[in-house]
């Protein structure tokens, strides 16, 4: 029989950790919405994970790999020294402190955040649902009050988020049900299928084409799965086309611009920067710039500057005439840190890909195949949006991963949830 001493030490240490839970949840709850709140949770995620190292001696699991993103920090704190903006590079810092702050929190708090692996990608996926309901019911509001049918487009439907980090959150969700459906947790196939389906929807009138891309390719994993809920191949084969006529053969503008981009830089429109064409010519430059900066990179605060530079002398003044970083996260790090940097940061995004092959981990797999995909037309981290999610989840799969021999073995079939 136990003491009334050792039930109250583990009273004691499940309150503990009950917090320390609780402002996890509340991290992962506030990504979809709230990017700017997040920060108070990190410190005090901080300052509870150094206190279980320091004074609780509490077991910590450090990994090469999962805490690589600190490496990258320590490169781009480097870059300040050479940097002429040093105001721009500071600024760069703060919001890559996440690099530093959350993989060591991952890595401290590794044995509470296992058991709790499960109801942290659901509640992400709830978020995310949430996120994405909200998002349309202000749309739907905006319609009825006059606005016209394009508040459900683009920058007009999502509230809270940049369409392409939104778009990268609802993947990454589709991905998690997936999985979830495939290990026999989530016991209504039906529901959850036609969340996914209307999450897919959601995504074409969201407008990221590389999310759509993206949500094409899961979708292609998702119908030609023997273990999902559509079980005749003629009905997969069509689903799978329609999806991509309404993708592609339908009047969004954005999809257009993909097989026509229009390169004029003197009938380009400062307001379709975005568009496909001015990343054309935005990557022209970068790999110019790159060529005279190969070896150490312009620094982590000039990029921008010197991008622009490079702009006006490539003929492109439009687009120098608006400080702008490269629209491609590993030109991006390349044209800050030069060569090392680049490879170090292509090593971080290769090396969990293997270990996702090796081990036949669908969670890390398609965590690395969503947001590498995605850094090839955004500068992802260079925003707190990004910085948050890749930060977070990429040391919680890659540790999940080294771990256990994969991520996908933390989720218990023994028990189903709604």
């Amino acid at each position: 029989m136990r003491s009334f001493t050792d039930i109250v030490k583990r009273k004691k240490q499940f309150s503990e950790e009950g917090f320390f839970m609780f402002l996890i949840l509340l991290f992962v709850c506030f990504l979809p919405f709230a990017v700017k709140a997040i920060s108070w949770v990190i410190a005090v995620l901080v300052l509870v994970a150094l206190f279980d190292l320091l004074v609780k001696r509490k077991k910590a699991h450090f990994s090469f790999l999962a805490g690589g993103f600190i490496l990258l920090y320590g490169l781009h704190l480097a870059g300040v020294l050479y940097s002429s903006n040093r105001e721009a590079a500071w600024f760069d810092m703060e919001v890559k402190l996440s690099f530093l702050l959350l993989p060591l929190v991952v890595m401290l708090e590794w044995e509470s955040i296992r058991k709790y692996f499960r109801p942290l990608l659901m509640a992400f996926v709830y978020s995310t649902l949430a996120g994405m309901l909200i998002s349309e019911l202000s749309a739907l509001y905006r319609f009825l009050q006059g606005s016209e049918s394009i508040v459900f487009y683009y920058e007009r439907l999502s509230v809270f988020l940049h369409p392409s980090y939104l778009g990268m959150y609802i993947n990454f969700s589709i991905l998690i049900i997936f999985v979830f459906l495939q290990n026999n947790i989530l016991k209504n196939k039906g529901l959850w299928g036609g969340v996914m389906l209307v999450s897919l929807v959601f995504l074409y009138f969201l407008s990221s084409r590389t999310n759509i891309i993206v949500g094409v390719i899961l979708g292609v994993v998702m119908l030609y799965s023997d273990r999902l809920f559509i079980p005749q191949k003629w009905l997969k084969s069509l689903l799978l086309v329609a999806f991509i006529a309404l993708v592609l053969f339908t009047k969004n503008e954005r999809f257009r611009q993909i097989s026509a981009p229009n390169l004029d830089i003197k009938q380009m429109d400062l307001n379709t920067i975005s568009s496909t064409s001015a990343r054309v010519l935005l990557w022209t430059s970068s790999l110019d710039l790159i060529k005279k900066n190969f070896w150490t990179g312009v620094g982590t605060g000039d990029s921008k500057d010197e991008l622009s530079k490079q702009n006006v002398q490539n003929g492109y003044e439009k687009l120098g005439s608006i400080p702008m970083n490269a629209h491609n996260q590993y030109l991006s790090v390349f044209i800050k840190l030069g060569i090392f940097g680049f490879l170090w940061f292509m090593f971080l995004m290769l090396f969990p890909v293997y270990l996702a092959f090796r081990t036949r981990d669908l969670f890390l797999f398609g965590f690395m195949l969503i947001v590498g995909i995605n850094f090839f037309t955004e500068s992802m981290l260079n925003r707190e949006a990004g910085v948050l999610f890749v930060l977070f989840f990429y040391p919680l799969l890659v540790l999940a991963n080294q771990e256990t021999g994969s991520s996908v073995s933390l989720i218990s079939p023994n028990k189903r949830i709604l």
